[in-house]
């Protein structure tokens, strides 16, 4: 082999040695693409949690299955309405206003074009949780079952289980459950709206974790007219969904009317008729008919009552009945509403290890808390200063109490 076959033979080992190393280059940088790819689409909300309650005029609708839809924990998957033959609903713009320009019959459409399948995936709506609820609670499928068209697999789009009709942002629900169209659903305590003057349809409302849905219906169809319509809720301080309170501890509440206000705003009010309060376990939720339920008290004239915490630890509910209106006197215009109230057990300072019993073995275990960091502990026992913090003075003070006794 003479010498310019050997430097012809080296440049091809060098282009060759190059050319696998672009390949690889480029087998990685497809992985990262890939890889890329699936993070992102993974950081679409798969589902969301919500709290759905359901009433008819003064008391919690009580499905087939005479399960109680009130404050019930609802986590609501993400699901191509297309599986209903609903894609006309897609969700398009949570802002947006009516058509001007519409000359058809009845109420104007929205001026929003229809939404895609694209730009909807991955985004909950509250018409997402109406088919969900539905599907669930008042058809009794399972959960796993529920998101999959279920509702048009059995052709009840349509029927009085789930009627929806119109289009994109002017979505209406004719019939629901057994009911007809004479109903309200509110966001958050809030009449839902798209913008000044031009409420918000269910297919265009996005849900997110914690969100409130309620949805009233009523037999008086002029409910909407008077002064005291249309949502009570209770509100613990800020807190509207879920309060604590340690037994034997009282709880300040105070009860809401989320009325009408200006140009389709909302008003939070307090009561002020002062509204018989009651609460029930809801372990032990068996009826939607709150006056059944234990009695509290009755709200004062600012709708403020003390929730006195002396029973066993666990979840309640505590709820105002539907009330009748302030000029429809014989009619309920307004919803049932309320808020969970979680009761813990009380507290035992010294008790660190929450066996019961203060002793030697919480001093320990404060103590390796102190050295080591976290561990479990009880840390409301712990606090035996009551300044906030978890330090030697709480370790000194438990010493001094082993003592003591």
């Amino acid at each position: 082999m003479n010498e310019r076959q050997r430097k012809m033979d080296k440049v091809k080992k060098i282009f060759a040695g190059f050319g696998a190393m672009l390949l690889a280059f480029a087998l990685i940088i497809s992985s990262f693409s890939v890889t890329a790819f699936a993070a992102e689409t993974e950081k679409e909300p798969a589902s969301v949690d919500i709290y759905f309650s359901v009433s008819h005029d003064a008391g919690y609708f009580e499905t087939p299955e005479n399960e109680i839809i009130a404050f019930k924990k609802l986590t609501v998957p993400y699901f191509d309405l297309a599986l209903y033959g609903l894609q006309q609903y897609y969700f398009s713009s949570e802002s947006y206003g009516k058509d001007e320009d519409y000359e058809g019959e009845g109420n104007p459409e929205s001026d929003i074009e229809p939404g895609t399948s694209e730009g909807a995936f991955g985004k909950v709506t509250m018409l997402h949780a109406l088919i969900y609820a539905t599907e669930i609670y008042y058809c009794g499928i399972d959960a796993e079952d529920a998101g999959k068209g279920y509702l048009k697999d059995m052709e009840l789009i349509g029927t009085n289980v789930f009627s929806p009709e119109g289009s994109t942002g002017s979505m209406y629900i004719r019939l629901f459950w057994g009911m007809d169209e004479n109903f309200n659903y509110y966001h958050n305590y809030k009449y839902p709206l798209a913008s000044e003057g031009w409420g918000s349809t269910a297919d265009q409302i996005l849900l997110h974790d914690g969100d409130i849905v309620t949805l009233g219906h009523f037999s008086n169809w002029s409910f909407h007219q008077d002064s005291k319509s249309v949502f009570n809720f209770i509100k613990a301080g800020e807190k509207t969904v879920f309060a604590e309170v340690e037994q034997n501890k009282t709880l300040d509440l105070t009860v809401y009317l989320a009325g009408k206000g200006g140009n389709y705003t909302t008003s939070h009010t307090p009561r002020t008729e002062q509204p018989g309060v009651y609460y029930i376990s809801l372990d032990e939720l068996d009826t939607g008919i709150v006056t059944r339920w234990n009695f509290l008290g009755s709200a004062d004239k600012n709708g403020n009552i003390t929730f006195d915490a002396w029973m066993e630890s666990g979840e309640y509910l505590v709820c105002v009945s539907g009330q009748y209106g302030a000029e429809l006197k014989n009619a309920i215009v307004s919803t049932p509403g309320g808020i969970i109230v979680k009761v813990t057990e009380a507290s035992a300072p010294g008790d660190i290890n929450g066996d019961g019993t203060v002793n030697v073995l919480d001093l320990l275990k404060l103590r390796k808390l102190l050295v080591e960091g976290e561990t479990e502990i009880s840390k409301a026992n712990a606090d035996l200063n009551s300044d906030g913090n978890i330090n030697v003075l709480d370790l000194l003070a438990l010493r001094k109490m082993l003592v003591a006794s």
